[in-house]
């Protein structure tokens, strides 16, 4: 399966981004430069920003790696492996828990960092999971991505907040290509 990089944005506006083939991690600055954070990583795929905006996690070589943000410069350090397993995408709830999808179970595993802990284990719709994201109007619903077969909706749960970091609205979402249907010539 080919992945496209799925990047993340922490707090100061930076954009993280992924290169599953290659094994590389890279940081693209709101200034545009690009920094390489990690390469020779087995399969790189989801990455998540904590809520403190201290760390970057990479789920790859099945588990999920932690890199300390440095505040200038590009030592991104060696990576603290926090947890094993089958991750694939993740995404940060407000209480700095992650909430990761565990591509073979097709579940939504929710891990304590700090306490390197599974919480709780839900159902993600299906398996295999690939992409959980936090939305509605009070980011208290979780949608997952199963392949092959669609989104999934999980809530609204109750007394959840879905994190949302300060540095992401800065980008707007453009067009970038004008779809064309394939029956239809391109000119």
């Amino acid at each position: 399966m080919n992945e496209l990089p799925r990047p993340v944005v922490d707090g100061d506006g930076n954009i993280y981004l992924s290169q599953t083939h290659t094994g590389e991690v890279f940081r693209i600055t709101p200034a545009g430069e690009v920094a390489l954070v990690a390469g020779h990583m087995m399969s790189p795929n989801g990455l998540a920003v904590d809520p403190a905006s201290k760390y970057l996690y990479v789920a790859a070589g099945g588990g999920i790696q932690r890199f300390t943000l440095p505040k200038s410069g590009t030592d991104f350090g060696t990576p603290v492996q926090v947890k094993t397993g089958s991750p694939d995408g993740m995404v940060f709830d407000a209480w700095g828990n992650i909430w990761g999808a565990n591509y073979s179970a097709g579940q939504i595993e929710v891990f304590d960092p700090e306490k390197r802990q599974t919480i709780v284990k839900i159902s993600a719709g299906g398996s295999p999971v690939t992409c959980p994201a936090f939305g509605g109007k009070d980011r208290d619903t979780l949608y997952t991505t199963v392949a092959y077969d669609g989104v999934y909706r999980i809530g609204p749960i109750p007394c959840m907040r879905g994190f949302l970091h300060p540095g992401a609205p800065k980008y707007a979402i453009k067009m970038m290509l004008t779809p064309t249907p394939a029956d239809q010539p391109v000119k």
